[in-house]
C-alpha cells in the first residue's frame, strides 16, 4: 500500500541524514538477539522496509513507519508514527525481536535500547552503506543466503554499468533530488545531489560528472540563477512515484524550460524520472543507476533487460 509521502518529510530526512553523518561516528552495533529468535521486526525507514521485503522477510516485518511503502499486492503493515519521531509506546507494545533503524537516529537507537529493546542500526548516506547494510540484515535474521543471491545479482548490475561507461567522456549532471516552494508561479528552491550522498555515487558510476562540487554543503539548495551558473550538460529531476508526491511534472518541466541559456535545456537534454526508486536508498537504487546511466549514455548498446 502506498502512502502520500510530503515532500518536506523527504527534505527533512534526507538533510538529517547527511548532516547528522558528516558530525557523528559510526552506530554502535545491534543489541544481539539469537538468529532464530529473530520472527518479529519494525522497520523504522522506507529503505529498511523496501531491503526486507527484498530479502524475503515480510512475514517478519509486524510494523513500519508512516511513510513506508509495502508491495501493491502485499497486505498493509501497521504503523508506529514518524520516521524522526515514531512512537515508543506502540513499538514496546509490539514486541519486536528486533528494531532496524538507520543509523543517524542516535536518539531513538538510545530509547530503545534502554526501554530492553534489540536494534539494529545501518547506514544509507552511500551506496556501499545501503549495500553493506543488506550484510548486516542478514547477519543479524538468519537469511545469509537470500541476501547473498541479492548481492551477487546487484554487485553485477553494478559492474556491467561501469564497464559500460569507464571509457566515456563525462558530461556534466545536475540531479535534482527535491524542490521547496514550487507552484505553477514559481519553481523555487532546487535541492540536488551533492558530494556526500549515494546519488554522488550513482553518478560517478553511471559515466558523469556532478555539476556540484562544493563538499562543504552536505544538502546544496539551488535557485534558478544558480542552476545557470553551473550550467550542465545534463539535467536529471527525480520524483517520487505519481501517488507519492503534489507536483504536476508538466508545470515542472515548463518551469525547466525558462531556463533556455543553459546547455542541458537548449540541447533537449532535460530528464524527469518519476519512481519509487528514485528516493529510496534500498535495493531499487540500482535500478535507478541504470536508468541514468541510459540517460547520461544514450549512445552505448544497452541491452532491453537493463531497464
Amino acid at each position: 500500500m502506498r502512502r502520500y509521502w510530503p515532500l518536506s518529510v523527504f527534505i527533512a530526512i534526507f538533510v538529517y541524514l547527511v548532516i547528522v553523518a558528516s558530525h557523528q561516528s559510526n552506530g554502535r552495533d545491534a543489541v544481539k538477539a539469537d538468529d532464530a529468535e529473530i520472527q518479529r521486526i519494525i522497520s523504522l525507514a522506507p529503505s529498511i522496509t523496501e531491503t526486507l521485503y527484498s530479502i524475503g522477510l515480510a512475514d517478519q516485518l509486524i510494523a513500519v513507519t508512516d511513510f513506508c511503502s509495502t508491495p501493491e499486492t502485499a497486505a498493509p503493515k501497521p504503523t508506529i508514527g514518524a520516521y524522526l519521531d515514531p512512537n515508543l509506546e506502540a513499538i514496546v507494545s509490539m514486541r519486536p525481536d528486533l528494531v532496524i533503524l538507520l543509523e543517524r537516529q542516535q536518539r531513538v537507537v538510545q530509547q530503545l535500547q534502554q526501554l530492553g529493546i534489540n536494534t539494529l542500526p545501518v547506514n544509507h548516506t552511500s551506496l556501499d552503506g545501503i549495500l553493506t547494510s543488506m550484510h548486516a540484515i542478514a547477519s543479524n535474521t538468519g537469511t545469509v543466503d537470500q541476501v547473498s543471491q541479492l548481492m551477487t545479482s546487484l554487485q553485477a548490475r553494478i559492474e556491467h554499468v561501469q564497464a559500460m561507461t569507464v571509457n566515456q567522456d563525462r558530461p556534466s549532471v545536475i540531479l535534482a533530488i527535491a524542490h521547496a516552494g514550487a507552484s505553477e508561479q514559481q519553481f523555487g528552491q532546487i535541492y540536488v545531489a551533492g558530494q556526500q550522498d549515494f546519488y554522488n555515487d550513482l553518478l560517478t558510476l553511471a559515466g558523469a560528472h556532478n555539476s556540484y562540487q562544493d563538499q562543504r554543503v552536505p544538502v546544496p539548495s539551488l535557485s534558478t540563477e544558480g542552476i545557470l551558473r553551473l550550467n550542465p550538460d545534463i539535467i536529471i529531476d527525480l520524483y517520487p512515484a505519481s501517488s507519492q508526491h503534489p507536483f504536476n511534472l508538466d508545470i515542472m518541466q515548463a518551469h525547466w524550460q525558462k531556463l533556455s541559456q543553459v546547455k542541458a535545456i537548449r540541447n533537449d537534454q532535460l530528464h524527469l524520472i518519476e519512481a519509487s526508486y528514485a528516493v529510496i536508498p534500498g535495493p531499487g537504487v540500482i535500478d535507478l543507476l541504470e536508468h541514468l546511466a541510459r540517460l547520461i549514455h544514450p549512445q552505448l548498446p544497452w541491452t532491453a533487460d537493463a531497464d
